[in-house]
């Protein structure tokens, strides 16, 4: 049987969102992390270790992609960290993926875009993480 990541990460493109679960208790308090894909569902053909201290096999399945921090005081604003480094993450982690996520009529330093996470899309993306029993 298959699971839900498995499924999900198969089908992503580069652009496309995605979800995956962030570790409790993580610096920035999100039950979450929005990511944009940059390149799709691959394998590992030498181990490294991310950024963030993750270490990745030969052979494991991975997908990369671009971090969006959570921007102001609001839960659904975001900054695309274009200029940050990329994010590695284990396909299977993925719960949701291409969600609408549009631009706002604000910039930041640097000309960045913020990006609204609608509320309909963010009681989307709670609700399958708390099927998982990720968060309640």
């Amino acid at each position: 049987m298959c699971d839900l990541g498995d499924e999900l990460a198969t089908t992503l493109e580069i652009g496309d969102n995605l979800v995956v679960n962030a570790k409790e208790g993580n610096d920035e308090g999100v039950s979450f992390w929005l990511i944009m894909c940059t390149k799709p569902l691959w394998k590992v053909t030498k181990a490294f270790t991310n950024g963030w201290g993750t270490s990745f096999e030969e052979g494991d399945d991975v997908i990369r992609g671009i971090y969006y921090q959570k921007w102001g005081h609001s839960d659904t604003s975001y900054v695309l960290l274009k200029d940050s480094q990329k994010v590695y993450i284990f396909f299977h982690l993925v719960t949701t993926i291409k969600f609408f996520f549009p631009p706002r009529n604000h910039q930041v330093n640097g000309n960045d875009l913020v990006y609204e996470l609608l509320g309909e899309t963010m009681r989307n993306i709670i609700e399958v993480i708390a099927s998982l029993g990720v968060i309640k």
